[in-house]
């Protein structure tokens, strides 16, 4: 159970005997139908076997995602009954017709794990390996236990028939081989490769290891080598584990966490961006351009939009440049969020994100013609705060599950219970981008920003991310409009006194003048004397308020608020084909979200019963999120910012 010290380095040789634990692992190749295999690597010309437990390796827990179903009735019905979660029913699908008695358990495991392998277990086994994620969705979790070593040398995989173990040929047992050579061992048969533990991810067991990984070795005697990235990524301290399995409310999220990193590890694993085309490279000159179609963009790149949309602008704007940022850990983080999105969300997909970058690129654009300087960033903008909002706009919505805050916080979701029912997506969203930051493959400011300057960029990516939730939309345009109101005051009031300052000095000027004609003004009836005119209220220009606004970091904050804001509802100030077509998206996740909230007896919400909802509805409800949610935003940029064409195109 002391498991709180760093992990230990195999540092010096462990040669396993022909006796020792040889009846541990022939009953576990027997039970598992694996034959166990050792780590093999040569020493001073000798070749050393290592065998782990808990004598000189530490102990840890490795967690994989499953789909599991309770039958107290036939598989069948199960199948017609169906999940909660989108994409349940196809994993359904796969038993369709089988008939399993009551008090049992259907496990199935992703498809990227064993060919997504169903099995069928007792109820005892099942809680005593498994524990819940979300079982209103029928999300487990399994955790296998292992121990694991630090590899100081390169090493190879050996499936052992040399401890007494069956073979599958004969079922006679093979005799002993104490020398191991790396020259003659052989890991490219079919038959090693099969004999992976089957309960994680195929990907995830590299068969030769480099000094640096981690050798890991499951309960069957059975070993595997793991990258250090993905090993902490994916493995617990076996303490830690249990720490977090008795604890209740926050501290149990974390293996949540876990599980969530474990999905975008194996996405990035088991795929790789599209290469950079000629007709990719050709449209992307187009990114920074109001109508750039990001559909047009997700089919060039076969759904990876966001990924070179975050290239392409990061490099136009300088940003590598400016910030030293290395492309290619760059790229990976450009990977790890767009697998954070899911694909089976109609809307708030990994295009929406590359869609709200986009406009948000265009809108400096705009900002900049409307207020030229000679820097590269309108409005007095530093490249690290440009840099934040475009990887803001990026993960704005990663990993969003495709219903709302009322969906969660109605639902006492896992989510809602742990940001407290206070802009729950939101808050989630911006977490998870540091997740994959925090990862040091994608930590693309490592060694670039100072302790101050992180502290800076992760207080304004948080504060832009939480303002696109639109509880607060109407609230945050007041707030907007009361300081630019605020400056013009204080802008009026400073050039007035300075006028009336301007006037007592001339006056003064002109007094002995004045004494000349003292008696002709004497000599005067008194109702034709005329007082000195007085000076005129200065009114502050847009430029004036905007100018002054900028020039703190909270005004400049305020400013970029209001950009990622105006992008993320941008698309009914596009062109009519794009805006139909995402206006039909997000109608359709509505719809699903009703029929979630259907299944669950919750009342419906407005605008989300696809059975009730017609053309009519449909359409009326879209112009009213245009006429009080986006007109009155994009009406606060023409009138604050003088920017005036995209109110026009609503």
């Amino acid at each position: 159970g002391q498991r709180d010290r760093p992990p230990r380095q195999y540092m010096t040789t462990y040669v396993e005997s022909k006796a020792k634990g040889k009846h541990h692992l022939d009953q576990q190749a027997r039970r598992t139908g694996r034959r166990p295999s050792l780590a093999v690597y040569t020493t001073s010309g000798e070749a050393v076997e290592i065998h782990l437990d808990e004598k000189n390796a530490d102990g840890y827990v490795h967690l994989v995602e499953v789909y599991a179903f309770k039958l107290a009735i036939t598989a069948n019905k199960i199948c017609a009954e169906g999940g909660q979660e989108e994409g349940a029913a196809e994993h359904l699908g796969l038993i369709k017709g089988a008939e399993t008695s009551t008090h049992r358990w259907i496990v199935h495991h992703e498809p990227h794990v064993a060919a997504g392998q169903i099995r069928v277990i007792t109820d005892d086994e099942f809680q005593h390996d498994f524990f819940a994620i979300e079982a209103k969705e029928h999300r487990y979790a399994k955790a296998i236990n292992v121990h694991a070593v630090l590899l100081q040398q390169d090493a190879k995989i050996k499936v052992l028939e040399s401890l007494g173990v069956i073979t599958e040929e004969n079922g006679s047992t093979s005799a002993s081989n104490s020398t191991i050579t790396l020259a003659t061992h052989s890991i490219s048969s079919k038959r090693d490769r099969d004999n992976r533990n089957p309960d994680i991810d195929q990907d995830h067991q590299k068969l030769v290891g480099s000094a640096g990984d981690f050798l890991v070795q499951d309960e069957s005697g059975h070993q595997w080598f793991v990258h250090p990235e993905d090993f902490h990524a994916l493995y617990l301290k076996y303490k830690e584990y249990h720490q977090l399995r008795e604890a209740d409310g926050e501290a149990a999220l974390s293996l949540q966490s876990r599980l969530k990193k474990w999905r975008i590890w194996r996405a990035t694993r088991t795929q790789s961006p599209p290469a950079m085309t000629a007709a990719v490279q050709k449209y992307l000159v187009e990114a920074r351009e109001w109508n750039f179609d990001i559909f047009r963009l997700s089919d060039m790149t076969e759904k990876s939009p966001l990924y070179f949309v975050g290239l392409e602008l990061f490099q136009s704007f300088g940003l590598f440049a400016d910030l030293t940022i290395d492309v290619s850990c760059f790229q990976r983080f450009l990977h790890r969020v767009e697998s954070g999105y899911s694909k089976n969300i109609p809307y708030h997909n990994s295009m929406h994100g590359a869609d709200v970058c986009q406009a948000c690129a265009h809108m400096l654009d705009a900002l900049k013609t409307a207020f030229p300087t000679r820097s590269r960033f309108p409005l007095g903008l530093s490249s690290l705060e440009v840099t934040a909002l475009f990887l803001s706009a990026l993960a704005h919505d990663l990993g969003h599950p495709g219903t709302n805050n009322a969906f969660e916080i109605a639902t006492s979701s896992s989510l809602a219970l742990c940001y407290n029912d206070r802009s729950v997506l939101e808050s989630y969203h911006v977490s998870e981008c540091f997740s994959i930051l925090k990862n040091p493959s994608c930590d693309i400011f490592r060694g670039i920003l100072k302790p101050a300057e992180w502290k800076g960029l992760r207080y304004l990516m948080i504060e832009l991310v939480l303002a696109t939730d639109l509880e607060h939309h109407r609230k945050f345009i007041q707030g907007f409009e009361n300081a630019c109101k605020k400056i013009a005051r204080d802008i009026s009031a400073r050039k007035s006194t300075m006028q009336i300052s301007t006037s007592v000095t001339s006056n003064e000027a002109k007094e002995k003048q004045g004494r000349m004609d003292d008696a002709t003004t004497m000599l005067l009836p008194a109702a034709t004397k005329e007082p000195p005119p007085g000076p005129k209220k200065y009114v502050p220009t847009t430029f004036d308020v905007m100018r002054e606004l900028s020039g703190t970091a909270e005004g400049r904050m305020l400013i970029m608020k209001f950009i990622i804001k105006c992008s993320d509802i941008s698309h009914p100030a596009r062109t009519f084909p794009i805006h139909k077509r995402w206006s039909e998206l997000i109608q359709e996740e509505f719809f699903r979200q009703g029929d979630k909230e259907a299944k669950l007896g919750l009342p419906v919400s407005r605008g989300m019963d696809r059975h009730s909802a017609d053309n009519k509805s449909v359409a009326k409800g879209n112009v009213g999120f245009i006429q009080y949610v986006v007109r009155p935003l994009y009406e606060v940029m023409e009138k604050r910012m003088g920017i005036h064409q995209f109110v026009t195109s609503l």
